[in-house]
């Protein structure tokens, strides 16, 4: 399916997000709060399928008889390997497809290169800044947290903003509270065995 953005397009969604969309979501801050919604990752990070999540931290020249130059500059360096598909994060719109394809009608086989995506890779997803709406689908349900297998409709969504009274607007960024996160960290084999 053609994306209503163009046959070039590359971000989707991300154009609705306008210079006066910004505008309008900065003209909505009133205090300085700010809120983790990151999950950190490390070795004890519930972990679906095959994914694992490895720090090193290297410290071979934070000794002092080990510091390089005049000054004896010392340091740390760390090293990570792992699936960057954990936790927290925000998938680039060349990681699902139907069969052969992906977003915009590309094929897989067009846009996968060794050393990652020629097109469709996160990097090429503008830094977004708009008006957040957070939209409740478990109290929507009342429950703790959503099943395993529950799938999120567009009716519930509708209906969660309409409970919360709030109007999800075009250029909007959407969280949708689902209560899987509070099992991060408390629960991690029950939230690794939701994939």
């Amino acid at each position: 399916i053609p994306s209503r953005y163009g046959a070039d397009d590359t971000i989707g969604a991300a154009n609705e997000i306008t210079a006066a969309k910004v505008v309008e979501a900065a003209a909505l801050v009133r205090e300085g709060r700010r809120y983790q919604r990151a999950q950190i990752l490390d070795e004890d990070s519930p972990a679906q399928m095959w994914r694992y999540w490895k720090h090193s931290l290297l410290s071979d020249h934070a000794f002092p008889e080990r510091g390089l130059g005049v000054n004896g500059q010392t340091f740390l360096e760390e090293s990570i390997a792992g699936a960057l598909h954990s936790g927290t994060h925000l998938d680039g719109l060349g990681h699902i497809g139907i069969g052969a394809h992906t977003y915009n009608g590309h094929l897989f086989t067009d846009i996968i290169e060794a050393k990652g995506l020629a097109k469709l890779g996160i990097e090429g997803v503008p830094p977004l800044f708009s008006r957040g709406v957070l939209l409740d689908v478990a109290a929507l349900e009342g429950v703790e947290r959503l099943a395993d297998t529950a799938v999120i409709t567009a009716d519930q969504l509708e209906r969660a903003a309409a409970a919360q009274g709030v109007e999800v607007r075009s250029g909007d960024i959407v969280l949708v509270h689902t209560g899987w996160g509070t099992l991060w960290g408390n629960d991690n084999e029950r939230y690794a065995a939701s994939a």
